[in-house]
């Protein structure tokens, strides 16, 4: 007899590896076999999420997000944690003026009701900060208070600025992925190198195999036992951006060469559109290449998402010419890469990765040298690693400001072995604008942090309180000019004749550096009125503003560059006709028997239709009564 248990069904089937697809699917996992706890496998959790408006608060319904140490430790409670986001009345980024301060100021302090509860501002992390969100909670009926919570995080007592007090309560709500249990009997502090104003391990750590032993991976006392991992080594691809270019050209590299690599990719889209529905192995190198999908590594975690679920199918051996869903995906991809390169100017380079950067804890690297790092001299040792860059302990302060001021507490480094892309080597040094007999090579731009702020903590010797801390993130929403200055920074690059040379962009560099520090000094880049621009060249698609014609290569880029899906619109109309006419069935899929549920199966599908259809509708007339209301109170 045939069973009814779609599990047993399938297991009957010759495409077994499709269940192994399913079950390491996470949102179907228990969805479709109806046993397991939702997030238990892939490591995510719902959070239910509101946003504040000038005018509003808007509930939404809840989110799937990667989980932290926070949501995991008091997962009995999870729902009473909300994500709040700051928004506009559109939804889109706020941009805080002093009027509304005060509305902020009450939910900051006071907090919001929703459903009954009183939930109170609790933390940020630091991806949350620059989103301008942060966690709230509801205490009450037994559950654990926030500052019981904020307690569980770590001892910040010895903390006294602000915003560094609040980065690093921050750090136990970045997303995470618990791994294996490190007993304290098994850590040990070591001290960091330093010399002179540099701290060259800060933020590193050194661990055994396995088991973490110490180092500044505490930077604070906890009593977390868990190992929690963010990201780890592996080697991803490498593209260059519009800032990249920008200094590339300022540095001598030819615009040929740039033009060049950006041929060679467009060539290889169209090649690998051509070639992938009908070669799983060109299709599944489009996937990785071309959308940043690489191996889940060793953290545990399970991937999600779209891509991951072609990806996966494709290893399967789903027949790609049958499978309309995989079409769809792979040409999306294809698309997405396109609308990359014209709006982000993002061009893979083959010859290059982007790596994560390590202390060389062995001490064999020389001051001055780095494992296969552009700009520093190269070093051929066994221990380099194809996944890492590692760089000289005693000398990372000043090796990193040659590159782009990174540490070590887990940056990324673009690895570039591609000849055509080093800048030529010069003579000299161009310490003036315009002096083009000495070369094109710059010294490092030198940051020095700002002075630490004087605070209530630091005066009264009490310690940094919530108050202050809500008061620095509607601090940094008021001064969150990082974007800003960027922009200025690359229209100024493409109107000067001397690129980022220019001492506008010099003094915009400088602010830059000095925004970036922000979050953790506290002290914000006041953008003066002289360096901030007025008109926006044509690849910033800045229709609201005056625009001219970009006469440099990003620009050429641009216009060279068609729309997505707008190449041949003849064959879009036909794959589309063949998608809505039917497709051929791939039979290895089908399960014996599948003709006794097929009536099953559509009266699902139509109600699933019309449970979809209903919430539009509902959502719909939601908004228009918030549309009468409002124009009501006017």
């Amino acid at each position: 007899m045939l069973s009814t248990d779609p599990r047993a069904r399938l297991e009957d089937t010759p495409s077994r590896e499709i269940l192994r697809w399913l079950e390491g699917y996470g949102p179907y996992n228990g969805a479709v076999y109806g046993v397991g706890e939702y997030g238990k496998e892939t490591g995510n959790v719902m959070v239910p999420r509101a946003s504040v408006t000038p005018l509003r608060v808007v509930c939404q319904p809840p989110e799937q997000e990667m989980s932290n140490g926070v949501t995991r430790r008091f997962a009995e409670h999870s729902d009473r944690f909300l994500r709040v986001n700051f928004v506009d009345e559109n939804m889109g980024r706020l941009q805080l003026s002093p009027l509304l301060v005060p509305r902020l100021e009450g939910f900051m302090k006071d907090g919001l009701v929703i459903a009954g509860r009183k939930y109170e501002f609790l933390a940020y992390s630091g991806s949350q900060l620059r989103g301008h969100a942060c966690f709230f909670y509801a205490e009450g009926d037994g559950a654990p208070t926030a500052d019981s919570i904020r307690s569980w995080m770590g001892d910040m007592s010895g903390i006294d600025v602000v915003g560094k007090h609040a980065a690093r309560l921050g750090q136990s709500l970045s997303s995470t992925t618990s791994t294996v249990e490190v007993p304290p009997a098994l850590k040990k502090l070591v001290p960091d190198k330093k010399a002179g104003p540099y701290e060259f391990t800060d933020g590193c750590g050194m661990m055994s195999e396995g088991l973490a032993r110490g180092g500044d991976v505490i930077p604070f006392p906890h009593a977390h036992t868990p190992m929690q991992v963010i990201q780890y080594a592996r080697q991803l691809p490498c593209y260059l951006n519009r800032q990249f270019i920008t200094l590339l050209g300022t540095l001598g590299v030819p615009d040929k060469v740039i033009e060049e690599r950006y041929s060679a990719m467009v060539s290889t889209l169209d090649k690998v559109l051509r070639t992938m529905l009908s070669d799983p192995a060109e299709a599944e190198m489009a996937l990785v290449r071309y959308y940043n999908i690489t191996s889940g590594g060793k953290t545990g975690r399970k991937q999600v998402g779209p891509l991951w679920e072609a990806l996966a199918m494709v290893r399967a051996g789903i027949n790609i010419r049958t499978e309309p869903f995989l079409q769809s995906v792979l040409r999306a991809t294809r698309d997405k890469a396109m609308i990359d390169l014209r709006h982000r100017t993002r061009i893979f380079v083959p010859d290059a990765s982007c790596l994560l950067g390590i202390v060389d804890e062995t001490g064999l690297l020389q001051p001055g040298q780095a494992s296969d790092s552009l700009g520093c001299r190269s070093v051929n040792h066994y221990t380099a690693n194809r996944a890492s860059i590692m760089t000289n302990a005693d000398r990372f302060g000043q090796c990193t400001q040659e590159m782009s001021g990174g540490d070590l507490d887990g940056d990324l480094y673009s690895v570039v072995w591609d000849q055509d892309l080093l800048p030529p080597e010069r003579e000299g040094v161009a310490g003036v604008q315009g002096d083009s007999e000495n070369g094109f090579n710059f010294p490092a731009m030198g940051y020095e942090p700002p002075e630490k702020p004087k605070t209530s903590a630091s005066s009264s010797g009490k310690g940094v309180d919530m108050k202050e801390i809500a008061d620095f993130f509607l601090k940094y929403i008021q001064n969150d000019n990082l974007g800003k200055i960027a922009n200025a920074h690359l229209v100024r690059a493409d109107l000067s004749p001397f690129g980022a040379r220019c001492d506008e962009c010099l003094q915009l560099a400088a602010l830059h550096s000095k925004a970036v520090d922000f979050p953790k000094s506290g002290v914000p880049a006041v953008f003066p009125d002289e360096l901030k621009v007025d008109s926006y060249p044509d690849f910033m698609c800045k229709e609201d503003n005056m625009t001219y014609l970009s006469k440099k290569l990003i620009g050429r880029l641009f216009r060279d560059t068609p729309p997505a899906g707008a190449a041949n619109p003849q064959r879009r109309q036909q794959q589309d006709e063949r998608f809505l006419g039917g497709f051929e069935l791939d039979q290895s899929l089908l399960a014996p028997g599948y003709e006794d549920f097929l009536e099953e199966a559509e009266v699902e599908r139509f109600g699933g239709r019309m449970l979809k259809r209903t919430k539009l509708e509902d959502a719909q007339g939601r908004l228009n009564l918030e549309f009468a209301q409002a124009s009501t109170r006017k």
